[in-house]
């Protein structure tokens, strides 16, 4: 039967929702939007806390919802409880872009505009420093393993063997990369390259596909186990799938996509708008 989306619950936000974190043993949702704001939202769409951040670059809330990790572009890194205040604190050099916390809140990485990579402990402590060939835009933590997924904002993505402090394995897709998704054995790896549709990278980098979309993709999210996704388009639309099944649906949106988020099980589905609402989406059918 064709999927269908049914309204859960639909929240304000205090600016264009910009990135979607949820936690699904929690059943929390963090999202960051354009005003530097920070919001944190329960199962029913109830505000449990906000907090604007000056010049917030990125956050990421862990799947257990034991913590938050906040980044600025001014180089300042935080660990943040669930009630948002902070835990930690530590100042990195270079503009930070992006930032990403493990499932149970004990690690995190950050990555600046120079191409560098900080891997630290939920104190702030220094871990290793890694180089990338491009500056990292996106950047998720594998759930089962010791991997970090990476991606540049066009022409690079790798995954990060944290242990041995070397690129497992790294390629060079010519495209513009809006968003990145990884199941939790590390496979698949899920890259929306604008000019391409979904990216698809198995164990070891290979082999690559790509699922091909009726329009641009702009950004990517996944289930826990990597095998069910979620595209967006600049349009008022998504596309839901299975990276080893059919051609995705094409399923209509209220507005346009601007932040995508999967629950564990792809049963339900958020959607962060550039008028600064969030939607929580039942999903059904496919």
């Amino acid at each position: 039967m064709p999927t269908a989306l049914t309204a859960l619950w639909t929240a304000n936000l205090l600016g264009p929702a910009r990135a979607l974190s949820f936690a699904g043993e929690a059943e929390l949702l963090a999202v960051r939007d354009a005003n530097s704001a920070l919001s944190l939202f329960n199962s029913f769409g109830s505000v449990q806390g906000q907090v604007k951040i000056r010049d917030l670059a990125a956050a990421d809330l862990a799947a257990d919802g034991s913590a938050i990790l906040i980044a600025t572009s001014t180089g300042r890194v935080a660990w943040l409880g669930i009630d948002l205040k902070q835990r930690w604190e530590t100042q990195l050099g270079g503009r930070l872009i992006t930032a990403a916390i493990d499932p149970f809140g004990q690690y995190a990485v950050v990555t600046d505009d120079k191409g560098a990579l900080h891997f630290l402990d939920r104190h702030m402590k220094s871990l290793g420093r890694f180089q990338s060939p491009r500056p990292i835009h996106h950047a998720r933590f594998v759930a089962a393993a010791p991997f970090l997924a990476c991606a540049g904002d066009f022409g690079w993505a790798g995954l990060l063997d944290l242990l041995r402090g070397e690129w497992a394995w790294s390629d060079r897709p010519v495209a513009n990369i809006g968003g990145l998704a990884v199941g939790s054995t590390g496979e698949p790896l899920l890259l929306a390259c604008f000019s391409e549709g979904v990216r698809v990278y198995g164990t070891g980098g290979g082999p690559r596909t790509t699922i091909a979309l009726a329009a641009p993709c702009e950004s990517v999210a996944a289930s826990f186990d990597g095998f069910r996704f979620a595209a967006s388009t600049k349009a008022r639309e998504v596309f839901l799938g299975n990276y080893k099944g059919p051609p995705p649906e094409r399923v209509a949106t209220p507005h346009t996509p601007s932040a995508l988020a999967l629950s564990p099980q792809a049963d339900r589905l958020f959607c962060g708008y550039g008028n600064a609402t969030v939607q929580c989406l039942e999903v059904a059918g496919g």
